[in-house]
């Protein structure tokens, strides 16, 4: 009887401790104090940046966000060597990121696509408050800004939230990177559908098949030849950061809005009609603020290829997402059959319009 007495009195101590602990951590996150325990990768316990480990953090949102697969990342991370395969009578080489440095993690372990999918879908970084791997938010809804120094912006992080999001996005088990130059990105001429990877070919189905090696030297020559062209920097769009930073909230502000407003419906305080038109309201300004955002950051992904000393080099230099980004930015490829008839490759059945 004594001993179930004295157990169940220090399982009650035990939840009291518990519940003091869990409200202490509340109160933190409240106030935008850095939280207590692990510490994250790139800031120390109490908030401050270490700079090699930040560095690596802004290199793997960038890689990300310019395509590279959360597998390629995880590998840039631990420091290997790009992976070279047999696929049938074919040689693939897995294409890391360049401008990620390798990073040992406190375990020693290697990096996998799951602690990479951690740090990227740390709000930390953006300089947010979290508990418990949410946002804290404050009595209006709005996110609480943490008391320690942002390593991205914020609309780097949520853009890369909603890659992380999208359906579409291959599993990470086969990695969301392209292995071809313009798969996906080169247009057919006859359809304007995106051509894809077919062995040594770019095809599209019914239209043509074009041999990739040769399609690709053309568009790289352009693209060499824009690079080094004096007024590049033009083609970046003004970044005015306090900007970007207010829409981003201004965004957060409207979908807060109407998540009160289902809330409000499901517990009946509004009728189906009102709550159509928040939602309708809602929705056309997040569209609108989306398309003003999206164009104030337009080609952040090949910034800083075209603001390096020499693009034409960091292009050389650069990874395969990279590349495609800055294709993306510069030019439209249109592929279309081959005249009939001509053995040899003709580069006008290659149509680069420049953007």
């Amino acid at each position: 009887m004594y001993a179930r007495i004295k157990a169940a009195v220090a399982r009650a101590e035990m939840e009291r401790k518990g519940a003091r602990q869990s409200r202490a951590q509340r109160q933190r996150a409240a106030k935008g104090r850095p939280p207590r325990g692990v510490r994250a990768t790139g800031y120390t316990l109490d908030g401050k940046l270490v700079p090699h480990e930040a560095e690596a953090v802004r290199a793997v949102y960038q890689a990300f966000a310019n395509g590279s697969s959360l597998k390629a990342i995880a590998a840039a991370l631990s420091g290997a060597e790009p992976t070279v395969r047999a696929v049938g009578d074919r040689t693939m080489i897995q294409d890391l990121p360049k401008s990620v440095p390798p990073l040992p993690t406190r375990s020693g372990r290697p990096w996998n696509p799951t602690s990479v999918t951690s740090i990227l879908r740390n709000p930390r970084y953006a300089g947010w408050s979290m508990l418990e791997g949410e946002t804290v938010r404050d009595e209006t809804g709005a996110p609480v800004r943490g008391l320690w120094e942002a390593i991205v912006p914020d609309g780097v992080w949520l853009d890369v939230q909603r890659r992380l999001d999208d359906p579409q996005r291959k599993s990470n088990r086969v990695g969301t990177d392209r292995k071809h130059l313009g798969s996906g990105l080169y247009l057919c001429g006859v359809c304007d559908c995106p051509v894809r990877a077919h062995g040594v070919r770019y095809r599209c189905a019914g239209h043509l098949m074009r041999i990739r090696e040769r399609i690709d030297e053309v568009v790289l020559q352009f693209v060499e030849r824009r690079l080094a062209q004096p007024d590049l920097a033009d083609l970046l769009a003004h970044q005015d950061d306090d900007r970007i930073e207010a829409l981003v909230r201004a965004e957060q502000q409207e979908r807060d809005r109407l998540k009160r407003a289902r809330a409000d419906y499901k517990a009946e305080l509004i009728d189906g009609e009102l709550f159509a038109e928040i939602k309708r309201e809602t929705e056309d300004k997040v569209a609108a603020l989306e398309v003003e955002r999206i164009g104030l950051t337009a080609g952040t992904a090949a910034s800083a290829i075209l603001l390096a000393p020499s693009p034409v080099d960091a292009f050389a230099d650069a990874d395969l997402a990279a590349r495609r980004a800055v294709i993306d930015l510069l030019c439209e490829v249109r592929l279309y059959p081959a005249p009939r008839g001509r053995k040899t490759f003709d580069p006008k059945s290659v149509r680069i319009t420049p953007k």
